[in-house]
């Protein structure tokens, strides 16, 4: 009779279980308003320290809650421009591609017989006009500036980036402003960023290398031009740096990188194509080893 009894009172409603439940308990005495609002300051101080934008607060009888995000407000920095600077610094230091880059053409594994055969020519002091073309992120860049330290000595070539302001004749806009790279023996430039105006640029670049009439042209007075993306150069400007090339022999080379050399066929003729293909399976294993 009694599991009987237990079956049918599993049976009956919800409501009627949690009332037949509570006979016998004392009764929750009323909450007064004064209480509720002192309730509500202190769980309002207790969630100070989180966002909020998000908090609500619910009530039900004699319970009152904040809902709040699970996310604290960020801490406070005295000062936050260093430390979000000191931080990227430090960010910086340790991206792999800057710390394992080759900075002169005897580190190079990738490409290496590429990099000796410029390294002879450095070696006989064979300056020419280059185009580096291959495909992006293959090292054209990195191997340009080991070229570079190579040919003038790494302590000769201090780069420093700066912006550069070039006139526009003719043009609605008076000047741009470019961001170059330079040193003592050259100066970088990247088309991507010219928006158009790669003739102002590079003619520009090109005037400013003029050596002096009475200037005997060597090695420790040469001047490099280092054009980026020049996959951009239109067929006119290839052919006014032809010109200029020619009319302007010895002191002033021109190095362009580029994804293909057929991209200039206008002064190819006149540069050393130096093809960088991507690492072979063998050169990436002996990096990692």
């Amino acid at each position: 009779d009694q599991a009987d009894a237990e079956r049918v009172a599993a049976r009956r409603p919800l409501r009627e279980r949690e009332d037949a439940a509570a006979v016998g308990r004392e009764p929750t005495p009323p909450v007064s308003q004064a209480s509720a609002v002192a309730a509500t300051e202190v769980v309002a101080s207790l969630a100070s320290n989180w966002r909020s934008d998000t908090a609500t607060t619910v009530g039900r009888g004699a319970n009152i809650w904040v809902r709040v995000s699970r996310k604290p407000k960020s801490p406070q920095v005295d000062s936050p421009q260093l430390s979000v600077e000191s931080t990227a610094a430090a960010e910086d230091q340790y991206v792999w591609a800057d710390r394992y880059r080759p900075s002169v053409l005897g580190e190079f594994i990738c490409n290496k017989t590429v990099a000796d055969e410029l390294h002879r020519m450095v070696t006989e002091r064979q300056c020419n006009h280059f185009i580096f073309e291959g495909a992006q992120a293959v090292g054209k860049r990195s191997m340009v500036l080991a070229l570079l330290r190579d040919a003038f000595g790494p302590d000769n070539l201090k780069i420093e980036e700066l912006t550069k302001r070039i006139e526009l004749k003719g043009e609605i806009a008076k000047h741009i402003d470019v961001k170059v790279k330079i040193s003592d023996h050259h100066v970088e430039v990247n088309l991507a960023d010219l928006h158009g105006y790669e003739k102002y640029v590079i003619t520009t670049l090109l005037n400013e290398s003029i050596p002096p009439p009475d200037l005997i042209c060597d090695h420790a007075n040469c001047k490099v031009i280092v054009v980026h993306d020049a996959d951009r150069l239109s067929s006119d400007l290839q052919h006014y740096v032809g010109w200029f090339l020619g009319r302007y022999a010895g002191c002033n080379k021109i190095i362009f990188s580029c994804s293909s050399s057929s991209n200039l066929d206008a002064v190819e003729h006149l540069c050393k194509v130096v093809r960088l293909k991507p690492p072979s399976f063998d050169e990436v294993h002996t990096r990692s080893v």
